[in-house]
């Protein structure tokens, strides 16, 4: 459907990038109507939305030139005429995409603590979008919730986590990304919240059973009663602890957050900072390891 909207946009893309001589000829006529934008139009990859997003959102500026080309060029036969609202209205939507497809694919700063922010903020806009009264974006969003629902229950979970442990969102940002996911607020919300927690609850008292080793092979090889004794001694041992871990959880909850609009904020480097002795080989093991899939 997507492609048939803006066929004609393509063709006029393809048309005066076929050769340097009317590359030359088209970039003349930009300059004769005054284009204010110094990229050149470029042809897009059919089977990839951000190239087609490219292609739109260079393709837009030059709208006067592509009808100035029409009057000169009597071969140029595939002037859009309705397509540019359809493409304007395209490209920004489709920039909401490719910014945080941009955001996500950073290599030199972590990003799975923004994830489930910048996740709920598009689940929000295809809400709105599937009302926004055009038929072809109407059928396009219930496509995309199709596959987000699909997609996003499985990672929920992991991504809720690295919400809550960075200091700029915890809870309270957690709480509001449900609201907008799910569109709606109080009991429902809440539970979710929870389940996250309780799920980091579990990951952190997992990483401390690692951390403190598997029985050894005497102690599996023994009689009945040895091995219920080793499992009952170890079950006993570790209550207390793991609860000790929670309760350093719902300190770090407790505290008061980062100012959101802290500037240069790394999340990696408050954690470094601001991590007591006591907790950094847990809570700080899990949140690096699984979150980011660094340690220290």
């Amino acid at each position: 459907m997507l492609k048939d909207a803006i066929e004609n946009i393509r063709d006029s893309v393809t048309y005066w990038t076929a050769t340097p001589k009317r590359v030359e000829k088209f970039e003349e006529i930009a300059d004769f109507v005054k284009v204010e934008t110094k990229v050149k139009v470029a042809l897009d990859c059919r089977t990839r939305w951000n190239s087609t997003f490219t292609m739109l959102n260079i393709a837009l500026p030059y709208k006067a030139a592509f009808i100035r080309a029409s009057h000169i060029d009597k071969q140029y036969t595939c002037l859009p005429s309705e397509e540019w609202t359809f493409a304007e209205d395209v490209v920004e939507r489709l920039r909401l995409f490719n910014d945080i497809t941009n955001l996500f694919s950073g290599t030199d700063y972590v990003t799975a603590n923004n994830y489930f922010l910048k996740i709920a903020e598009i689940r929000k806009k295809i809400r709105q979008w599937s009302a926004c009264g055009n038929p072809l974006v109407e059928a396009m969003s219930a496509k995309m919730v199709a596959k987000f629902d699909k997609y996003w229950t499985d990672i929920q979970g992991m991504m809720g986590i690295a919400t809550i442990l960075n200091p700029r969102f915890k809870t309270v940002v957690l709480n509001i990304c449900f609201e907008n996911l799910l569109s709606t607020t109080g009991k429902p919300c809440e539970d979710k919240v929870i389940e996250v927690k309780n799920l980091l609850d579990d990951l952190i008292c997992e990483y401390h059973v690692e951390d403190e080793g598997s029985p050894t092979s005497a102690s599996l090889d023994g009689n009945g009663d040895d091995f219920l004794s080793s499992i009952s001694a170890r079950v006993a041992s570790r209550r207390p602890t793991s609860m000790g871990f929670r309760s350093e959880l719902d300190r770090y909850l407790d505290e008061e957050m980062v100012n959101m609009h802290t500037k240069n904020f790394i999340v990696l480097d408050w954690w470094k900072v601001n991590l007591e002795e006591d907790c950094k080989g847990h809570i700080c093991h899990s949140y690096y390891h699984c979150c980011f899939g660094v340690s220290f």
